[in-house]
């Protein structure tokens, strides 16, 4: 500034510095602000304004505001709020009570609640009361009825800005009681009447009545986000219903499952996480352990909000790519999308000063400097334009109605460890003070520890009771656990510490070890069992093995006997069949004989009649060539030709229809055919009689007047005939045909009365015959059931045989088990005994198992046994039967891998063994501190059949190598970390 140049970091050259204002801020009580109650804050402070800053730049002091004016800025800023939200007028007479009350609670959070090393979050200012003011203001008046709804909301926001920031219960206590006079003075008002829904069944409101005060925006899963509204949640069992069920759709949504338990500290956190995501300019800070479900409630709490949720890596030596490419999709989301984000950083954050500026910048501003390339920063502005193209907006009025959707849209939401450096992070970034709620996440308490122990046990199987009483006593070693931890650290020894995930650790050790270990007693103590059961069984059943050879050799004898008077029952009865086969097969021949003579008959007949046969085809072919045309011309006739005349009377006759007397013009009586014929023909059947006559049996007397007075006359030809008519020709022919046709048949049919004769004679034959089949069938069905029983008392007799060896060789191996193992029977008795005690003992063995794993292993010896002595003792009290002297080398590890560690190097000291016990059967991966490198060797040498990989610091950063653990995809891969070349990990 001295010298109005810059050099850059690409060049030597300076840069001229011109026309250019600087202008600085500092605050003069930063130091005190944030570091506590000790003087070097105090001292620190005057560094603030280093000599050189002072040479350029003119100081100007700028006084805090009184409380006049802070309480006319904030009942403006309400009045106007209620005012324009339409809200009754009885509200506004609690602005002053609200206000003042606000400011009542920040002084006392100023001078009582000072920040020291272990509560460096214990920043209150003006802020504070500014957010608690704010808050109010997202009120929609469907959400308030009257003035107490306002004081209730003043009350829990007070609650959600100070209480959930502090970490003792009497400095929650001492907010309560504060509260509580000013609703009695300021508001001139009951607060069991204000809390009348909350209060206990006495009426009375104490402080757990005011932490079950909740407001929030959870809604329901049918109403869209952006239609919640902030209101008043007062059914409790129907918040952990909501919450649950938008854990489901949370796992319905992503493939990284939330499995959590909807207790009271998940809702109270998710409540108030959605409090701040899901309001404009929204920021965060979770203050917890690790393992606490910080980052686990954020994504739900993001999810009931609506919003995209980010979570970035933060790697310096890459240049925070990662989360420089999140926070540029963020801003140009808000901007061109007008979407929310919520952007998660870790814990790691506080060791990044880089990445806390940029968070404070873009909080401040709702911009990040040099993040959007020239390529983004046009997109967005043409994008913007599109928005502002009625408005007639400069760029410079583009840019800020883009920082300002960021500023709302953008949600930080930072977590921390409650460590001392956090007051240099505040002291540094005022965003993190002036704009972020902070949320103190306590230690899970009993009735949390119970309800995941639950829900993780669910389907270990145990009895309900004993399952109760293995969550009772999982959760008295997690709280010892938990208050040693915190002594050591207390004593400035190192010490991991004991959080919430640590209790999970605890409850997955047990739920593995229990299955596994109750599959392994169970089947020793029925291995046992049933090597006893077999013995009992063997002794018992020589006797009865006994009495079964001596019953089986008479059933045997008998059955011998049986199948010899069956053998020649059969002999006799298959003799007697062959005879009478034979005697059916003379039979058979003899009858064929006399079928073969009759059907040489019937085809001499046949062929006699096959030779009339053309005539009659021939007839019955022209009769279906007549027309009922040519039928009527020939019955129109008055006077027809005598060969017409003479066809019809024929045909009359052989259908044995009578003629008409009539007389000549001689008067001589003659027979006339011609009337009947006439009749005949116009009869509509006429054609079908002629088709279906029945040629096979002409009278006598028919025949032979056709004969004598028809056929014989020369003009009863159809040639002739079929000059007079063609129907005459047809009908001719049909008579012609009909006399040739009986002719053969006189011929033929003495004939077919000896063909009647020899069939007749060939049905009795074949009746006989049919009737010996019969009998010779009865009698081979007799002979296959008489072989069939053969064969069963066949069967029977081997089986009886086979009966008796079986029984003899049983007899003869109970008597060697017996003798054998006789001395056996009380060893295992013993064993098995001792497995259903195992299996007594196992839920209390387990339990203190699995928190050796979980616990015990980052401690010392004596540490070791004094907590195991508590746990022990804790285990007893919930009634669960636990081995005396408990030891985790004897419960989980054979003696023979034992003997087999010491082979391979590992010293056969407790203290060793339990470490390779942790290491062999924990679920995490183990972390040696090893300065000696004992259990490194150790690990190397038992781990070698596995193929064990072993890198070292400079493989991080190189491309690994064949036959790495990258070129093996890490699967079920044993790895080895050591850093400088040393095995420590």
């Amino acid at each position: 500034m001295q010298k109005k140049s810059w050099y850059g970091v690409d060049s030597t050259a300076s840069v001229p510095l011109e026309d250019i204002t600087w202008i600085g801020g500092a605050s003069l009580h930063a130091g005190r602000a944030s570091g506590g109650g000790g003087g070097g804050d105090e001292e620190r402070a005057p560094d603030l304004l280093h000599p050189r800053c002072q040479a350029g730049f003119m100081a100007i002091a700028a006084h805090a505001l009184s409380k006049d004016t802070i309480a006319r800025v904030f009942t403006t800023q309400l009045n106007v709020f209620l005012r324009a939200g339409g809200f009754v007028p009885d509200v506004f007479t609690v602005i002053p009570g609200v206000i003042s009350g606000t400011m009542g609670v920040l002084d006392h959070a100023q001078t009582a609640l000072r920040p020291t090393p272990a509560k460096s979050h214990y920043t209150f200012s003006l802020a504070t009361a500014s957010r608690v003011v704010n808050s109010i203001s997202f009120l929609k008046k469907e959400s308030m009825e009257t003035k107490r709804h306002f004081v209730r909301v003043w009350v829990h926001e007070v609650y959600r800005e100070v209480c959930d920031r502090l970490t003792e219960a009497a400095e929650v206590t001492a907010v309560y009681q504060l509260l509580f006079r000013t609703i009695k003075t300021s508001f001139r008002d009951k607060i069991h009447v204000i809390f009348d829904k909350i209060c206990n069944e006495d009426g009375s409101v104490t402080e757990a009545c005011l932490e079950r005060v909740c407001w929030g925006v959870m809604g329901s899963l049918d109403t869209p986000a952006a239609e919640r509204r902030y209101e008043e949640l007062i059914d409790a069992a129907q918040l952990r219903q909501t919450i649950a069920a938008f854990v489901e759709e949370y796992n319905g949504q992503h493939q990284t499952k939330l499995n959590l338990v909807t207790f009271k500290y998940v809702v109270q956190h998710v409540s108030r996480i959605c409090r701040i995501l899901g309001r404009a300019g929204g920021h965060m800070m979770l203050v917890g352990l690790g393992g606490s479900g910080r980052r686990s409630l954020t994504h739900l709490a993001a999810h009931i909000c609506g919003h995209r949720l980010v979570h970035p890596r933060i790697v310096a030596r890459d240049g925070y790519s990662d989360l420089r490419r999140v926070l540029k999709d963020a801003l140009i989301t808000a901007g061109v999308e007008e979407k929310a984000t919520v952007v998660l950083v870790g814990d790691e954050v506080l060791q990044h000063p880089s990445v806390l500026h940029l968070l404070n910048t873009l909080i401040l501003t709702g911009d990040v400097p040099n993040l959007l390339s020239p390529e983004d920063h046009s997109y967005l502005l043409e994008r913007l334009r599109l928005y502002a193209e009625d408005r007639g907006v400069t760029e410079a009025d583009l840019w800020h109605e883009q920082a300002q959707r960021v500023a709302d849209l953008v949600h930080v939401v930072i977590t921390a460890p409650p460590t001392p450096e956090l007051r240099h992070v505040f002291a540094s970034y005022p965003a993190l003070t002036t704009h972020i709620t902070v949320d103190y996440f306590k230690p899970w308490p009993r009735e949390a520890l119970v309800k995941v122990g639950e829900h993780y046990l669910e389907a270990v199987p145990l009895r309900r009771s004993i399952k109760d009483a293995v969550i009772s006593a999982a959760t008295a070693t997690h709280q010892t656990a938990r208050r040693v931890s915190e002594d050591i650290l207390t004593e400035g020894k190192w010490c991991p510490q004991v959080t919430p995930a640590s209790y999970l650790h605890l409850l997955q050790e047990f739920r593995a070890l229990f299955t596994a270990r109750q599959t392994q007693v169970t089947a020793v103590k029925k291995k046992y069992l049933s090597g006893l059961d077999k013995l009992a069984f063997a002794a018992s059943q020589i006797s009865v093995m006994q009495e079964m050879l001596a019953s089986l050799g008479p059933q045997i004898e008998e059955a011998t006997q049986d199948v010899s008077k069956m053998m020649e029952i059969i002999e006799q009865e298959s003799l007697e069949v062959e005879e009478r086969r034979k005697l059916v097969s003379a039979e058979e021949e003899e009858a064929g004989v006399h079928a073969a003579n009759a059907r040489a008959l019937q085809e001499e007949c046949q062929a006699e009649l096959n030779q009339a046969m053309p005539a009659l085809h021939e007839a019955v072919e022209s009769l279906n060539t007549l027309k009922p045309a040519d039928i009527t011309v020939v019955k129109s006739m008055k006077n027809p030709p005598q060969a017409i005349k003479l066809v019809m009377a024929a045909v009359c006759v052989m259908l044995e229809i009578k003629p008409e007397k009539m007389k000549n013009s001689s008067g001589k009586t003659i027979f006339e055919y011609w009337g009947p014929s006439k009749r005949l023909l116009g009869d509509m059947s006429f054609l079908q009689q002629l088709k279906d006559y029945d040629k096979d049996n002409i009278p006598e007397a028919v025949m032979d007047k056709i004969n004598k007075e028809y056929v014989r006359l020369p003009e009863f030809d159809p040639v002739s005939v079929a000059k007079a008519s063609s129907a005459a020709e047809g009908l001719c022919k049909w008579v012609r045909a009909m006399a040739s046709y009986n002719a053969i048949a006189k011929i033929v049919a003495p004939k077919r009365e000896r063909l009647a004769e020899a069939e007749e004679e060939v049905r009795e034959r074949m009746g006989i015959v049919e009737g010996k089949r019969n009998e010779l069938r009865q009698l081979e069905e007799k002979l296959e059931n008489l072989q069939r029983r053969f064969s069963l008392s066949c069967r029977e007799k081997e089986k009886l045989e086979n009966e008796q060896k079986l029984c003899g060789l049983k007899l003869e191996r109970a008597r060697k088990l017996i003798s054998g193992l006789g001395g056996e029977r009380s060893r295992w008795e013993g064993a098995a005994e001792t497995a259903g005690a195992e299996l007594l003992r196992l839920p209390g063995d387990t339990l203190l198992a699995a928190a050796s794993l979980a616990y015990l292993p980052p401690h010392q010896p004596e540490v070791r046994e004094r907590v195991l002595a508590e746990w022990s003792q804790a285990v007893v009290e919930a009634e669960l039967e636990v081995t005396t002297p408990f030891s985790l080398v004897d419960i989980l590890t054979p003696p023979l891998h034992v003997r087999a560690w010491g082979l391979e190097g590992l010293p056969t000291d407790a203290f060793s063994l339990q470490n390779a016990t942790a290491i062999k059967h924990t679920v995490k991966w183990p972390y040696l501190v090893d300065p000696d490198e004992q259990g490194t060797r150790w690990l190397q040498l038992h781990e070698a059949a596995n193929e064990l990989v072993v890198l070292r610091e400079q493989d991080f950063n190189a491309p690994p190598p064949m036959g790495m653990v990258a070129q093996k995809r890490c699967w079920r891969t044993r790895c080895l970390l050591s850093p400088r070349g040393r095995g420590s990990r």
